[in-house]
């Protein structure tokens, strides 16, 4: 089935195809409580504002999220790139993730009733983009009206949890805040986390938040403060205890300049065991971008410190790295040709200067780096015939490997191998092309991608000692995402077809094919319903060598109605209406500290939303 699918793929990549940059970016409006789309799909439509049924949204166009726990515990993924891959931006600011294993991904720290849209830009080329683009979550502007803002969202079944936010604001000041707390949901098997992942009990998680934004002529101004207590994370060994964020941000004709710091523990005191762990981490970002400029510092310290019964272990995680970045870009066109372009610099260096550790592993370890930030796409828009227009657009980028890829350190207990960065990886390199047909009720996109020195985890024997590290390898990926949406039918398929081709082997953490359908009726008296069904193909195509084993195939079905009048909206869903037992191909990870465990998805789950908009 993959290669018929692959020569299907390259006969209709060579057709004689145009584009232009502007395709690569899809702009997401959320209205109130329902999510919709430009393109339709089942994760685009009756999915409330609520954080957590904002990941729904990210299940499209070939993204998807990589299930670690809670939904505080997801992460992204998209046509075949994950983790810093994507780059993830609030209102352009870049918020880094403290935990090496990116417990506090940005990816859902939005206050729903302050989100008006969210930017999914697949272009490797343009500002704040890594290889696989960016996701730019940006808040609406605080009303010159007073009006008030709140949400709700009730889970029962399988989940038990609650998420509330309301917002105050007129004059163009607002202030918000948020409120959630849930316990782990079970599988459909009933089994909980204390069953499933050895926890002592199914512990409570809160979240709680509150930010003040306002504006004044040219400037907009604003400060926050994040908590988050007690998330579980059977995808790893340890769990996020709490995580604290402060952020703030000033800025003048949209030169913004912004701070966030954050403080994150993560043990495993919520687990039987009779081994201790615990880090202790904490990331400060300083940044400064424009529409044509980004510069930022990065200082990263974590701790760690492993105890079993015989030997006590302690790392310096990651030893106090930092990474000073500055990058412009530029867009003109060309006769039809749009082009854009981006140049900088990204220097990134260790605090402690003892490279004894790294030099286990090469002898010529250096305590700095410096990459240059380089990208170039040519993009054009054709009308082929009428109604059906073609596009096709060609980049090619370099991007600085991770700071965790570089500096990591980890030594293991009881034979396990000590994990290091590779301070000497190369200049990764990008250049892909991409098409899309848009003839209605269609939109076809198909893309081929060739990476050098990508950077993947690898393992290393030096003498009688394992380490696990990582190097550059050589890879392709070739995919495509398809739409389609006719009268009450939506049809979304995705697949990416990923190989190591240094190596001659799948690359690993891909997932696999995809198919969603929606159908949904028309609004009676403001009363519309839905039903949507997911196939998830089995992932047969992976890397042994690094632990990946295959996942089986599943479906899921979900139903809901959604009641709009006025000014408020209520819906009501069941997800995983036939209880299917089921795991994602990407809730497994490796990494220093995976717990080499699937992570089960919810079964059955019930779930309202309110949500109201009230001009005072």
């Amino acid at each position: 089935m993959h290669n018929k699918i692959i020569m299907l793929f390259l006969s209709v990549f060579g057709m004689n195809l145009f584009a232009q940059t502007e395709d690569s970016v899809r702009t997401y409006m959320l209205l109130p409580v329902e999510v919709k789309a430009k393109v339709t799909t089942i994760t685009q439509k009756f999915l409330p504002a609520g954080k957590d049924n904002l990941g729904g949204l990210l299940k499209t166009n070939g993204f998807n999220l990589i299930r670690k726990g809670t939904f505080f515990a997801q992460d992204i993924y998209g046509d075949g790139f994950k983790r810093n891959d994507i780059e993830i931006t609030i209102d352009g600011e870049r918020y880094h993730s403290a935990c090496p294993n990116r417990m506090d991904s940005p990816l859902t720290r939005v206050n729903p009733v302050e989100l008006q849209e969210v930017e999914l830009n697949k272009n490797s080329t343009a500002l704040q983009c890594g290889p696989g683009g960016k996701i730019n979550f940006i808040r609406s502007k605080a009303a010159d009206q007073i009006k008030i803002k709140s949400s709700f969202s009730g889970l029962a079944g399988n989940a038990s949890g609650l998420d509330a936010a309301v917002s105050l604001e007129g004059y163009s000041q607002r202030i918000s805040l948020r409120y959630s707390s849930g316990i782990p949901y079970t599988d459909a098997d009933s089994k909980d986390f204390k069953e499933l992942y050895n926890y002592k009990k199914n512990f409570r998680y809160k979240l709680a938040e509150v930010l003040y934004t306002g504006s004044r002529g040219s400037f907009d101004y604003g400060l926050g403060f994040t908590y988050t207590d007690n998330v579980s994370f059977p995808y790893l060994q340890m769990d996020e205890k709490n995580n604290r964020i402060y952020n703030a941000h000033l800025s003048y004709n949209n030169n913004k300049l912004y701070f966030n710091y954050t403080s994150h523990l993560m043990d495993n005191s919520l687990r039987v065991s009779n081994m201790s762990m615990e880090t202790d981490a904490k990331n400060l970002t300083v940044g400064l971008v424009g529409e044509n400029y980004e510069v930022y510092y990065r200082n990263w310290n974590a701790d760690n410190v492993i105890i079993t019964p015989m030997m006590s272990i302690e790392n310096n995680l990651m030893p106090d790295v930092s990474q000073v970045s500055a990058t412009a870009n530029y867009s003109f066109s060309l006769s039809q040709i749009k082009l854009n372009t981006k140049a900088g610099v990204v220097y990134s260096s260790v605090g402690e200067n003892d490279l004894s550790l790294y030099k286990q592993i090469d002898a010529d370890a250096q305590d700095h780096s410096l990459f240059p930030v380089l990208g170039i796409s040519a993009g054009i828009r054709k009308s082929i015939l009428k109604n059906f227009t073609g596009t096709i657009l060609l980049e090619a980028s370099t991007n600085a490997p991770s700071l965790e890829s570089l500096f990591i350190t980890v030594k293991k207990p009881m034979g396990n191998p000590t994990w290091l960065g590779n301070t000497n990886l190369d200049l990764p390199v990008k250049a892909g092309i991409r098409t899309n047909l848009i003839f209605s009720p269609f939109f076809i996109e198909l893309y081929a991608t060739k990476l050098w020195n990508y950077v993947e985890p690898a393992k290393k024997d030096v003498g009688q000692a394992s380490y696990q590290t990582f190097d550059n390898i050589d890879a392709y990926m070739l995919g495509f995402n398809i739409d389609m949406n006719y009268g009450p039918f939506s049809i979304s398929a995705n697949y990416t077809y990923a190989e190591n081709s240094q190596k001659g082997k799948p690359l690993s953490e891909i997932a696999p094919l995809v198919v969603k359908t929606l159908v949904t009726s028309p609004s009676y008296y403001g009363v519309s319903i839905f039903a949507g069904h997911t196939y998830n193909d089995a992932q047969t195509r992976i890397d042994v060598m690094l632990g990946e084993t295959s996942t089986p195939q599943w479906n899921k079905i979900d139903l809901g109605a959604t009641y709009e009048w006025n000014i408020l909206t209520i819906s009501f869903e069941v997800e995983n209406i036939t209880n299917e037992l089921y795991y994602q191909h990407l809730s497994f990870l490796r990494n220093p500290f995976s717990s080499g465990t699937r992570v089960m998805e919810p079964g059955r789950v019930f779930r309202i939303n309110i949500f109201l908009n009230e001009v005072l």
